[in-house]
C-alpha cells in the first residue's frame, strides 16, 4: 500500500494593508508600500493599474523594498493616475493581492488653502525573536498614511539611536526608515521606537529586541564545534593545518588548543592563529615525529565548555629516520650525520637494507 505524505507548512502571503493619502492634488508625489507580514519565500512582487501592468503609466516607478516589501512611486501626479492599485504577491503556497484607491483632487486643496491635514500613521513593525549576540537585526518603519513633508526618526530607551555603535539608519523615500544592527551586541538589548511627524502631528511605534542570552530572557547557547581532522597518513617534512569553527554559540568565546592534554604554546614548529570570533587554525610546520598525537580544540563561553579531538598520525617514515639519527652517526666514517658527509661502507649498507635506498650516503 502505497502512502501519500503532503507537506502543508507553507504559509500564503498575507499583505499589510496599505492606503493612498486622500485626496491627493496633481503635482504631488504618491507613495505607498506592499508588505507581506507573514508567508514563505521565495515571495514574488507585482503592482497593476486597472488589472494592466503600471508600466505603462508614466511616472510610475517600483522598488524592491527586500524580501518581503515592494514600494509604488507614482511623481508627479496627473489625472490619469486616478484609479485603482493592486499589490499582488505570490509564492509556492498561493497568490494574495491588495487594492488601494488613488483619489486626485484636482488640486482643490490648493486652490481654497484647505487646512485638513492628516496625522502619519505607522505599520507595525517587530523584531526577530529571539536574536542572538553576533546576528544582524532590521525592522523598517513605514508611513501607511499622512500628508507631506514627514520627518522620521528613531530612538533607543528614549534617546538618539546615534549613541548606540553598529547602528545604521537608511531612508527610503519619502515614507520608509530602515533601521539595522549589525552586529546584535548585548547593549542594544531594549526598545526602539521610531517616530513619523509632519505639520498635524506626530506618532509612533516601538518595538523590543530581545537578545538571546542575556540574563531577562533566554538561556546562553553552548557551543557547537564543526569537526576536523588531518591529511591521514601525513610525512615528516609537510605542513599540516586544521581549523577550529565554532557554528553556533553565543559570545564571547573564548578558543584553546592542547595536545595529548597538554598546553600547546611549548611545542616546537606549532603555530594558532585567531580566526575572527568563532575560528582558530592551528598550522605544524614542518611536522615532526614529536609532532604525533591527539590535538583538541577547546571552546568556552558563559553557557559551558565543549571540544574536539582529532588524531594526527605519521607515516613509518618517522620511525626509520629516528632510527637513522640514532645509528648513521655512529656508522659514519666521521661520525655526522651521513646526510651531510661521506658514509662509511658499514652506514651505506645498513641505510640500503633498513630504507631499500642509500641516498643519504655519499
Amino acid at each position: 500500500m502505497v502512502k501519500y505524505v503532503y507537506d502543508y507548512s507553507i504559509a500564503l502571503p498575507k499583505i499589510v494593508p496599505f492606503s493612498f493619502d486622500d485626496p491627493m492634488s496633481s503635482g504631488d508625489a504618491a507613495q505607498v508600500t506592499c508588505s507581506v507580514s507573514s508567508g514563505d519565500q521565495p515571495l514574488k512582487f507585482t503592482w497593476s493599474f486597472k488589472g494592466q501592468d503600471v508600466a505603462v503609466l508614466s511616472g510610475v516607478s517600483t522598488v524592491d523594498g527586500g524580501r518581503k516589501a515592494s514600494m509604488l512611486i507614482i511623481d508627479p501626479l496627473g489625472a490619469l493616475h486616478s484609479g485603482n492599485y493592486t499589490c499582488t504577491v505570490r509564492n509556492p503556497a498561493g497568490v494574495a493581492n491588495y487594492t488601494s484607491e488613488l483619489r486626485i483632487n484636482g488640486n482643490l486643496t490648493h486652490m481654497f488653502n484647505l487646512p485638513f491635514l492628516v496625522l502619519p500613521k505607522l505599520v507595525p513593525f517587530s523584531f526577530d525573536e529571539p536574536m542572538y549576540s553576533g546576528d544582524a537585526a532590521q525592522v523598517t518603519c513605514l508611513v501607511a498614511s499622512g500628508d507631506q513633508p514627514l520627518e522620521i526618526s528613531w530612538l533607543f530607551e528614549n534617546e538618539s539611536v546615534s549613541v548606540l555603535p553598529g547602528v545604521t539608519i537608511t531612508k527610503v523615500g519619502s515614507k520608509t526608515s530602515l533601521l539595522l544592527i549589525d552586529p546584535v551586541r548585548g547593549l542594544h538589548r531594549g526598545n526602539f521606537t521610531c517616530t513619523a511627524s509632519n505639520h498635524a502631528g506626530s506618532s509612533n511605534y516601538t518595538a523590543a529586541l530581545h537578545i538571546n542570552g542575556t540574563e531577562h530572557f533566554f538561556p546562553a547557547v553552548t557551543p557547537k564545534i564543526v569537526p576536523f581532522l588531518f591529511d591521514d597518513p601525513m610525512s615528516t617534512g609537510e605542513a599540516a593545518q586544521v581549523t577550529c569553527l565554532v557554528s553556533i554559540g553565543d559570545p564571547p568565546l573564548e578558543i584553546w588548543w592542547s595536545f595529548d592534554g597538554q598546553n600547546i604554546t611549548a611545542m616546537q614548529g606549532v603555530s594558532v592563529t585567531k580566526l575572527g570570533q568563532k575560528a582558530s587554525s592551528l598550522l605544524i610546520d614542518p611536522v615532526q615525529a614529536s609532532h604525533r598525537g591527539n590535538y583538541s580544540c577547546t571552546v568556552r563561553n558563559p553557557a559551558g565548555v565543549v571540544n574536539y579531538t582529532a588524531s594526527l598520525r605519521i607515516n613509518g617514515n618517522s620511525l626509520k629516520n629516528a632510527l637513522l639519527l640514532l645509528f648513521l652517526p655512529k656508522l659514519s666514517s666521521n661520525h655526522t650525520l651521513s646526510k651531510f658527509g661521506p658514509c662509511s661502507s658499514a652506514a651505506k649498507d645498513f641505510a640500503f637494507r633498513f630504507w631499500g635506498r642509500s641516498h643519504f650516503c655519499w
